[in-house]
């Protein structure tokens, strides 16, 4: 359930730099137009493909009572990571670095 979460928030996020990027100016637009190409996104891409996501597309995750029960949990934990990534500058440039953000464990259950 919490994969399926992720994925349908970076799916969205992916979807809206497409949209803003219609919005940018077009000097800007060749810069974004290359990021969303660039290695790190197609990894993402590639990650998210792999998945085998049942048809979460009209879930709403404020009111689905599976999510709910882990919902807090899943909250605490991104708040946690992210104050580790603020911390680092959002630089991660190898295994070290990944574990210290990570805590040894898996992204999505930092402590």
């Amino acid at each position: 359930m919490t994969c399926t979460w992720y994925y349908y928030r970076i799916r969205r996020l992916f979807t809206l730099i497409t949209q803003a990027s219609k919005a940018a100016l077009p000097a800007n637009r060749k810069y974004i137009s290359q990021w969303m190409r660039s290695d790190p996104v197609d990894y993402v891409q590639d990650l998210l493909s792999g998945l085998r996501i049942e048809d979460y597309a009209d879930t709403d995750w404020d009111e689905d009572w599976l999510f709910l029960k882990f919902k807090q949990y899943v909250l605490d934990n991104e708040r946690k990571m992210k104050t580790v990534l603020r911390k680092l500058s959002y630089w991660i440039d190898g295994d070290n670095m990944l574990n210290t953000v990570t805590g040894g464990g898996r992204p999505e259950t930092v402590c």
